[in-house]
């Protein structure tokens, strides 16, 4: 299990440098992380991403089983803020921990399972 989510992360990483080499002058962007509680089931996390990546200005939705970690990296003009996400997560029934939110390529993304202060 925690194999996998070596992968997810470091498969994150790549794209995220991939990105940085690619797309210098794309728009600021925003992102946001935390930790599921009560994520179990792989439908479950693939229902969150399929609803999230369809939002207007979404840019990346991840939502892994194994480590429970959600990422999201939207654009500031989009309608994404903590209040719009809280209430997404209500609809699914879905609780978190560890929120942690900043500006992509100038904050950094932690690893929420090993700097997550509950």
């Amino acid at each position: 299990m925690r194999f996998k989510g070596n992968i997810f992360f470091l498969a994150l990483i790549f794209t995220f440098i991939s990105q940085g080499i690619i797309g210098q002058n794309e728009p600021e962007k925003k992102f946001m992380q935390f930790l599921f509680t009560n994520l179990d089931y792989p439908e479950k996390a693939h229902e969150i991403d399929d609803f999230i990546r369809k939002q207007p200005g979404v840019f990346i939705s991840r939502c892994d089983i194994p480590s429970k970690k959600f990422l999201l990296i939207y654009y500031p003009s989009s309608i994404v803020n903590r209040d719009i996400v809280e209430e997404w997560m209500k609809d699914f029934d879905m609780e978190y921990k560890c929120f942690h939110e900043g500006t992509h390529r100038v904050d950094p993304i932690i690893d929420l399972k090993k700097d997550c202060k509950p």
